[in-house]
């Protein structure tokens, strides 16, 4: 996106998306610090690729395909069935492009059947940290398990993938417990 002047309403969208990747840079470092176990089997070439992977995190957000209706429906007041459709369209561009996504990993065959595939470990701990760049926002490490709860029944995770998943956020709840 290569635009010389923002409106108010991109202005703040650009802020929202700073901030949300500054979290996720955090969200990546709390778990290198406290939780070396997820990192045990990847190799330096894989850290740093995975270092470049958090860097990038959303990228897509500031594309043509997505910026727009993005910030119209983060920051906008009209919510016109247009609008609607083309933020449906951003957030698939968005899933499609970006496998931290559980969406991404969705199979869809020709007979209508759908499968979760295995998340592979470098877009399963950006999942992670995107989950849990929310939790840092509101200044409460282990809401990311309040947030997993309500949502956990919507996400579509494989087995393999889903127990990962729930043994990461014990861990993350036993280390940083709140009185929620």
């Amino acid at each position: 996106m290569f635009k010389k002047h923002f409106s108010e309403q991109e202005k703040i969208y650009i802020n929202i998306l700073k901030g949300h990747r500054k979290n996720i840079k955090q969200a990546f470092e709390l778990l290198q610090d406290n939780f070396s176990e997820l990192f045990a089997n990847i190799s330096k070439k894989e850290l740093k690729q995975l270092r470049k992977q958090i860097k990038n995190h959303d990228l897509s957000k500031f594309s043509s395909e997505e910026f727009e209706a993005y910030s119209i429906h983060f920051c906008g007041e009209d919510k016109t069935e247009i609008l609607k459709n083309s933020y449906e369209m951003a957030l698939l561009h968005h899933h499609h492009n970006n496998p931290h996504h559980f969406q991404y990993w969705l199979l869809n065959d020709n007979d209508g059947q759908s499968k979760a595939l295995d998340i592979p470990l470098n877009y399963f701990i950006e999942m992670i940290c995107d989950w849990w760049s929310f939790s840092i926002e509101k200044g409460n490490l282990s809401y990311i398990n309040n947030w997993y709860e309500s949502y956990k029944d919507k996400i579509v995770l494989s087995e393999k993938t889903k127990s990962i998943v729930e043994d990461i956020l014990i861990k993350i709840k036993d280390k940083f417990k709140t009185n929620e």
